[in-house]
């Protein structure tokens, strides 16, 4: 059982979701009750499956975070009778003042690996002054991929396209794409297929 990725950072108040990959290496197929749990041993989300002989299985399982007025950092944990898995995750303080959002609005993946992958991101700024802002967006590492300086003018909207030129991978690979400023993040999950 490995978890591959998850949603955090979000913030307090939104749903937090993690990716987990169940393995049964058995000869036969195999049912078991998966729960997602905090760092009290706390039981967030479970859901019952079966993997069939000799294969993998992707899940989702998530849950709707706390509000909370300071940065917490805990491992949260994915795990069944016989194996589990755990992955730091962030829950930061909702910024309900902030005047500015961003939103993907929609991707060009799938892409095969070597090819440009493009995100157009809408931006808004319901201030009644402008506002200025670096739009970033990452992978599932955080690592950025591309990124654009901007100011928004009062009440004002705004499309952009960022992108990169995506790995040859040999393997396909599904993963989330975020959009992140300061105040605002939204991600979506993205294809790149495999060369081989």
């Amino acid at each position: 059982m490995t978890i591959k990725y998850t949603t955090s950072p979000v913030a307090g108040g939104e749903r937090l979701v993690a990716t987990a990959e169940l393995t049964n290496t058995a000869s036969e197929a195999v049912t078991e009750t998966i729960h997602l749990t905090d760092s009290s041993n706390r039981v967030l989300d479970s859901q019952e499956h079966t993997i069939p002989e000799h294969s993998s299985k992707t899940i989702k399982l998530g849950y709707t975070t706390y509000n909370t007025k300071v940065k917490v950092t805990f491992p949260l944990s994915v795990s069944s009778h016989h194996a589990s898995d755990s992955q730091s995750v962030t829950v930061v303080p909702r910024n309900d003042d902030a005047g500015h959002s961003v939103s993907l609005k929609r991707t060009t993946a799938p892409v095969t690996g070597g090819e440009f992958l493009e995100a157009v991101i809408a931006l808004g700024n319901s201030e009644l002054h402008d506002v200025s802002d670096t739009v970033e967006l990452l992978d599932s590492s955080g690592n950025v991929l591309d990124s654009r300086t901007l100011t928004l003018p009062r009440e004002a909207t705004e499309t952009i396209a960022l992108g990169w030129d995506t790995y040859p991978v040999k393997n396909t690979v599904t993963f989330p794409l975020t959009a992140k400023t300061s105040v605002d993040s939204e991600s979506e999950e993205v294809t790149v297929y495999g060369t081989k």
